[in-house]
């Protein structure tokens, strides 16, 4: 069964390659709203219940996800649309910092996520839920700070807490290989032809600050220091080119937790500075989503 999903993936991650032919010529594209349909999951918020530095994490999980929501669309029956997954960061804070060093709340690396999702898969967020603190992964204990891959609770006579237990059969959505993008005409092609892509970038005061227009930054920056997603790019009505950019601080920030920020390109009035958004870029391809 995993032969035959892994060989239906490649099948469809082939085709999503026939769309890219237009993509440089297009002034918009969004992943949003192509041709009415979301194809994205909403932007989370990395610092609730508590504060956590896991951008990396919710950035590249919802590249997954969204990567396998676009392939899936491409084979869907007609009235039956494949369901959107939510992958859970919480697995990758656990887990996948364990396993494969992806990272902390102080921070880490979506390319480890990547990586992660090659050799163990990720599960949905209902196998683990979002704690924003880091956690041990264990396989047979559930605790305050262990958890495993995927665990549920139940109610008992004992405790009117309940009592939590693993689950040990549930799918999880894997990556067969990981890949670099940078410069706009690349991210353009890349974002076009298979989906969303993460990208580092500075997060300044400004951009905290960022509330809704087209984004650009008085001052040139220096490093990135947090991580977000672009999912297509458009024009605003002074000919300024940007990229629309999912962040991970929820959606009371920016545009509804989007953000229009300038490419490097742009020949608008707003200039290029842009934090770095379009300097370095990266993307996983989806693999499968299966028990394993």
């Amino acid at each position: 069964v995993a032969q035959l999903l892994r060989q239906q993936q490649e099948q469809k991650v082939a085709a999503t390659q026939l769309l890219d032919g237009g993509a440089l010529s297009l002034p918009s594209f969004s992943w949003e709203d192509h041709d009415g349909i979301n194809y994205i999951t909403e932007p989370g918020n990395q610092h609730i219940p508590q504060y956590c530095g896991s951008c990396w994490a919710f950035a590249a999980t919802s590249v997954l996800a969204d990567r396998w929501y676009i392939a899936s669309m491409l084979h869907a029956q007609p009235h039956h649309p494949p369901f959107k997954r939510k992958l859970s960061v919480q697995n990758v804070l656990s887990c996948g910092n364990q396993r494969s060093t992806c990272g902390t709340c102080k921070g880490g690396d979506d390319v480890a996520v990547y990586d992660y999702a090659k050799a163990y898969g990720i599960p949905d967020e209902s196998c683990s839920s979002y704690l924003a603190y880091d956690t041990y992964c264990t396989e047979q204990t559930v605790s305050l700070d262990s958890k495993p891959p995927c665990y549920t609770c139940w109610p008992n006579s004992t405790s009117t807490l309940g009592s939590c237990v693993p689950v040990t059969h549930y799918n999880k959505v894997f990556a067969s290989s990981v890949g670099l993008v940078q410069g706009v005409d690349a991210i353009k092609s890349e974002v076009r032809a298979r989906g969303p892509v993460s990208c580092s970038i500075d997060a300044t005061p400004a951009l905290e600050a960022y509330t809704s227009g087209v984004f650009s930054s008085n001052v040139s920056s220096t490093s990135p220091n947090h991580v977000v997603t672009i999912v297509g790019w458009g024009r605003d009505s002074s000919e300024n080119e940007y990229w629309s950019v999912r962040n991970s601080w929820g959606t009371a920030w920016g545009e509804g937790g989007f953000a229009r920020i300038v490419t490097s390109q742009n020949n608008g009035p707003a200039g290029v500075l842009n934090n770095l958004v379009d300097t370095e870029c990266y993307f996983a391809t989806v693999d499968r989503y299966a028990y394993e």
